[in-house]
Parts: C-alpha cells; sequence; structure tokens
C-alpha cells in the first residue's frame, strides 16, 4: 500500500501525491504526515514538530509548506487531527525522501503548541488506522 493509498484509506486523499504533506477528509478531520524524527516529549507527553517556517523562510511559496499551514489553521480552529508517521532515508538531506511510514496506525493529535516559533502538535493517543471509523460520530438519523 502506498502513503497516497493511506490517505484515501482514511477517508482524505491527497490532492496532490507529489507535493502534498497532509489532507483533509469530508467531515473536516485533518490527517498530517509527519517525520519520525520531528518528535519530541514535552513535559510527560509527546509531541512533534508540524510546520518548518525556518526551513522555508526563502522559499514561501512552497505549495507544501503553504497547505500545511492551512492545515494547522483548521486543527488550531478545533478540526480533530490524525498524523501518519514517516522515516527519512537520510533526515539530513533536503528534500526528504521517505525509507517507510506506518500504514497500520495514527496517532491522535491534540492541542498545538508554539515552540521556538514553530507548531508542535501534542499527541494524545496512538490508534489502529481501521479502529478510526469507530471513533468518529454516527451520521445515522
Amino acid at each position: 500500500m502506498s502513503i497516497s493509498d493511506v490517505f484515501k484509506k482514511v477517508g482524505a486523499p491527497l490532492r496532490n501525491t507529489r507535493w502534498c504533506w497532509g489532507a483533509v477528509s469530508e467531515d473536516k478531520a485533518v490527517f498530517l504526515r509527519v517525520w519520525a524524527n520531528d518528535f519530541r516529549r514535552v513535559g510527560e507527553g509527546q509531541t512533534v514538530q508540524v510546520t518548518f517556517r525556518k526551513l522555508f523562510a526563502d522559499d514561501p511559496e512552497n505549495l507544501g509548506h503553504k497547505e500545511r499551514l492551512e492545515q494547522v489553521a483548521l486543527i488550531a480552529a478545533g478540526a480533530p487531527s490524525y498524523c501518519i508517521v514517516c522515516t527519512a532515508r537520510d533526515v539530513d538531506v533536503l528534500p526528504r525522501a521517505m525509507a517507510t511510514y506506518d500504514s497500520k496506525t495514527l496517532f491522535v493529535g491534540g492541542d498545538l503548541l508554539e515552540i521556538d516559533g514553530e507548531a508542535w502538535l501534542q499527541l494524545e493517543d496512538r490508534i489502529k488506522i481501521n479502529d478510526l471509523k469507530k471513533l468518529e460520530p454516527s451520521t445515522a438519523p
């Protein structure tokens, strides 16, 4: 299964498979691709960096980062969020190439934190992708 297939499976197909870093489902849940090496413990909890303003300061028109900022704004406004964890082949080479990704589980996002001018997402839980539909509110009348 490709990473694009994972996004389709969760109901949030990528708008563009080359430059998208995440997607939003029809019910406005945000699904973010995050890098395993961007996790950090803050207090008792785990967080992951979700913006890279400093890295893209000289490239403000970068499509992936512009879209990510829109997705982070949705999370800040209360949208539920989930993270698909990817591992880079080499974390020091940009743009990063993906070595692996977790196609079976998601991290459930919580509050956003501002750390050193970047947005970090607190991680609340880890769930199986197949259990995602069980968490969503019923649409039955």
